[in-house]
């Protein structure tokens, strides 16, 4: 009986040529998933950067906004409070003209007038520094919202999406959609481009600085609304009290006028005390002690809010941006491909992504309900990603 030799061998080799050609399969078909998952991660953090990059310059300008209106606010507080130093020091400096003959009584009004007299003069000399400073400071505050603005431009927001693109992989390309001519993707391709161009348009067109009194008393309405509260300082510092009923009556009169126009930030503050005396001929009035102050006094110069960011769009109307991402390459480019030596199609591989750049107040910690149009005075700009073909 004769062994046949041999006979397996065109089965091994069959089964290795087979098993050669399923890893080439198997290599393509995993490096393309891999390509395709990278792509799509790129294009989601470079969007998704983008609109966090652009909400913190939105941001900032709504904390640096807030921030020259509290200033400017402080020194119309700090105004108001020189004021009513005087007044003071004036009331007592006045009483004591009569109380020095009073025993006892002119020791008390002696040390209040002197005391008056301290706190007057440490008021104005907070005042010589503060009021400068103020304007300084809100001087910086306006100027840094034009670098806020100029990166808030396409260019920058772009420059920030591509360098995420590419630590994703260098080979890809950031929006360079005429990638997708000849592809099964070149329908999207006047999509794509329509969403570039509609984002950069809102990018450039977002934010206007200007300054106040430019812009409808805006500004000046704000920021008497910011001090609305305050009915009993610097909107009405006013008393009165009845000593003998329709014979003699103490009257405290005080309030603070402010104005804000493209030239000139002011405050000015008035306080009085006057005792009424009824006569037949009506009341007669005469003024115990009286302040006042004003910004001029302590800074000629100062302006309280030099320019500030606002929404050039409508107040009611809703701003948001969608800031979109396609991250593109040929598989043709792929390192390990290139390595190899195995021949490819050239077929376009691409990630596409959206994310949004929108307005939205917490849904807890105030007082009420009530939605607030997009604006530049809270800092509620939020990013999130969205479906892309919607």
């Amino acid at each position: 009986m004769k062994h046949v030799k041999g006979q397996i061998l065109p089965l091994i080799l069959f089964a290795i040529a087979i098993g050669g050609v399923m890893l080439v399969i198997m290599f393509n078909v995993t490096q393309k998933v891999t390509d395709k998952t990278i792509s799509s991660n790129a294009a989601d953090a470079a969007a998704y950067s983008g609109g966090v990059w652009a909400a913190r310059q939105l941001n900032y300008m709504a904390y640096t906004n807030r921030a020259m209106v509290a200033n400017h606010v402080a020194a119309g507080h700090m105004i108001a409070y020189v004021s009513w130093t005087r007044y003071v020091e004036s009331t007592t400096s006045n009483i004591n003209q009569i109380a020095r003959f009073i025993p006892y009584l002119n020791a008390v009004v002696a040390a209040l007038e002197e005391y008056s007299t301290v706190v007057r003069e440490a008021a104005e000399y907070t005042a010589e520094i503060m009021i400068p400073a103020i304007d300084t400071v809100n001087l910086l505050y306006a100027t840094s919202q034009y670098q806020a603005q100029l990166d808030l431009t396409p260019t920058q927001v772009e420059s920030i999406m591509r360098t995420v693109v590419e630590a994703h992989d260098p080979i890809l390309r950031f929006n360079n959609t005429s990638d997708l001519n000849g592809s099964s993707g070149n329908s999207y391709k006047p999509v794509i481009d329509a969403a570039i161009t509609v984002y950069r348009a809102k990018l450039l067109g977002a934010v206007e600085i200007l300054s106040p009194g430019d812009d409808d008393n805006e500004m000046s309405n704000l920021v008497e609304l910011s001090y609305a509260g305050s009915t009993r300082w610097l909107n009405n510092r006013k008393w009165h009290e009845t000593l003998v009923p329709g014979l003699y009556e103490l009257k405290k009169e005080g309030s603070t006028h402010h104005e804000l126009d493209t030239d000139l930030g002011y405050w000015k503050a008035d306080d009085a005390l006057k005792f009424g005396q009824w006569t037949p001929k009506g009341w007669s009035w005469s003024t115990l002690g009286w302040g006042r102050a004003d910004t001029d006094e302590f800074y000629e110069d100062y302006q309280g809010i030099h320019s500030y960011a606002r929404k050039r769009s409508d107040p009611d109307e809703e701003l948001y941006i969608d800031l979109v991402t396609l991250a593109t390459k040929f598989d043709n480019e792929t390192v390990p491909r290139t390595v190899m030596d195995i021949d490819s199609k050239g077929t376009v591989i691409s990630g596409y992504s959206k994310a949004r750049l929108y307005f939205e107040k917490p849904a807890t910690g105030f007082a009420n309900d009530t939605p607030q149009y997009s604006n530049f005075y809270n800092p509620f700009w939020k990013v999130k990603l969205v479906e892309p073909w919607l």
